[in-house]
């Protein structure tokens, strides 16, 4: 309100200076001009319409930042920016040549780039080691690489998941030997020979990196109780036959085994003709077939970690075998003799 008021005084001032030549200029000529006290009617109206209109008009819109019109993305990326590289190589590799061929038929709206998609996806994971749906979703629409590499095409997290699952499934094997060669072709690496250092690191890692003996061996022992019930079940169904499955306590890998491959025999089983996914029913056959099997590669590996262990120790390491988890400050002193 105040800067209204000194406009107004501005306006006033100068359009006095303008009277008084005005009057100077008429007097000269015989005539004058009035005036109210020194104040015009123009001056009078204009400062009554600055403070109605900004007294009504709040001037919500205004906004200090101006906008801008970016032509080339690449303007903004810096030179040594490895979005470069990683574009240089999925064009002279080809990446297109790993996609299925589009179908030449098509309703709706056109579908996004599928190139451009591919290389967002490797891009992402490259990027940070692993990226989810949500987070390809918002970065092509404020990381300036993922704007770049989709061309301004911001697909939603359903979109990529859709592309995944319908595009990169089965080639991420293709295009990781590609993207080897090229390579190797590009700065010479020597493949002949191979070096390994001593870390040992656990392939899907997770905060359990140590296996207990005891808890094993509970673990086993609850897996007998489930393979003696599905035992159960399985001669229920060969009932008519008049075979039937000893059951025991404990059992074997190598027993169940065995078992396994009479049944299959029996019913004959083919585990090509199996069915899986969303509206398919399994038979009763494949369900006990498939649980069995489970419970023996599951047997196997309670069997693996006990041996492991062996019968000096109670506990090991997952990325080292040979060490042994210390867990209290007795253990510590019993390991150092004290």
């Amino acid at each position: 309100m105040i800067h209204v008021i000194i406009n107004a005084l501005r306006y006033y001032v100068d359009r006095q200076k303008e009277i008084k030549y005005s009057q100077i200029y008429k007097s000269e000529r015989g005539c004058e001009k009035r005036t109210f006290s020194g104040f015009t009617l123009e001056t009078f109206f204009f400062c009554w319409y600055n403070l109605s209109v900004m007294k009504n008009n709040t001037m919500s819109y205004y906004s200090p930042k101006q906008g801008r019109f970016p032509v080339f993305l690449a303007d903004s990326l810096d030179i040594c920016d490895p979005v470069w590289v990683f574009d240089q190589i999925m064009e002279e590799i080809g990446i297109e040549q790993y996609l299925r061929p589009e179908p030449l038929y098509r309703y709706g709206r056109p579908g996004y780039n599928r190139v451009n998609m591919l290389k967002t996806i490797l891009f992402g994971f490259m990027d940070t080691g692993y990226a989810s749906l949500r987070e390809l979703e918002d970065r092509c629409r404020t990381n300036i690489r993922y704007m770049y590499l989709m061309d301004y095409e911001t697909p939603g997290y359903r979109s990529f998941g859709y592309f995944i699952n319908n595009e990169i499934d089965g080639k991420a094997e293709d295009i990781f030997r590609a993207v080897m060669e090229y390579i190797r072709k590009k700065d010479a690496v020597d493949l002949e020979h191979l070096y390994i250092d001593g870390s040992k690191f656990e392939a899907n890692a997770n905060k359990y990196s140590w296996v207990w003996k005891k808890a094993t061996e509970k673990s086993r022992y609850r897996l007998f109780a489930k393979i003696t019930q599905l035992l159960d079940q399985i001669n229920e169904d060969l009932a008519y036959t008049g075979l039937k499955v000893e059951t025991n306590t404990e059992y074997t890998p190598q027993g169940l085994e065995m078992i396994l491959g009479r049944y299959a025999f029996q019913c004959r089983i083919d585990e090509e003709a199996f069915v899986h996914g969303r509206g398919h029913r399994k038979s009763r056959e494949q369900r006990y077939y498939e649980k069995l099997k489970e419970y023996t590669q599951k047997l196997k590996e309670y069997v693996k970690k006990i041996r492991i262990c062996g019968p000096e120790r109670n506990s090991y390491s997952k990325a080292d075998h040979d060490a042994t988890f210390i867990r209290s400050k007795g253990e510590v002193y019993a390991f150092l003799g004290k």
